[in-house]
């Protein structure tokens, strides 16, 4: 039903340039910005309820504190790819930390992406997760047509996927089981939605 939306409640931190994904009972969110305080990165990860209302509950770690990730989930593990972590660590990464929604605890290591990058995007079916696009965060970027993919189900580095049509960054993705969907763009704003067949 269409309507305004409603307040649900509030992070355990308040943050920008966070990632998220959920299963059917619990929504997560992880890592972030928190300017001005230094160091500007955050490692945790907040989770709520969905059926209820409430205050998001801290649910753990990521492997590292950083920004800008891909994040993607099943209804079993959720992913966190790449991101951006400064002082004093100022880089890309190409990890991927791993949770298993249902049970509360630190994120572990799952694998490596092909490139190392930030403010990429994600998206997944049951079984695949796939990260798309990036760039890195230094001024000039360099901007990525990357796809990456990974079986959820496994630990494991990421494999190619194939390519976007150009190389961009700070878009967004979402999907179904079948076919995952990425709009936008931050350095040349466009309106074109591009689609891939997520198990090919």
């Amino acid at each position: 039903t269409t309507g305004n939306a409603i307040d649900f409640g509030n992070l355990a931190e308040s943050r920008y340039w966070i990632s998220s994904f959920s299963s059917r009972t619990r929504g997560i969110w992880g890592g972030g910005g928190v300017h001005p305080t230094s160091p500007n990165k955050t490692d945790r990860i907040d989770f709520v309820t969905i059926s209820s209302t409430g205050d998001a509950t801290d649910f753990g770690n990521l492997v590292e504190a950083r920004y800008g990730m891909g994040a993607c989930s099943n209804q079993t593990r959720g992913l966190f790819g790449g991101g951006y972590r400064p002082s004093p660590n100022t880089d890309m990464v190409n990890f991927v930390d791993y949770i298993t929604i249902a049970s509360a605890g630190n994120a572990n290591d799952f694998g490596d992406l092909t490139v190392a990058r930030m403010y990429l995007s994600a998206a997944s079916s049951s079984t695949r997760g796939v990260f798309l696009s990036g760039r890195t965060g230094t001024n000039p970027y360099t901007y990525y047509d990357t796809i990456d993919y990974v079986n959820l189900s496994t630990q494991g580095n990421a494999a190619d996927f194939g390519n976007l049509l150009s190389a961009i960054g700070a878009g967004q993705a979402a999907s179904n089981s079948t076919r995952a969907i990425y709009a936008s763009n931050e350095n040349t704003p466009t309106n074109t939605i591009q689609y891939i067949t997520i198990s090919t």
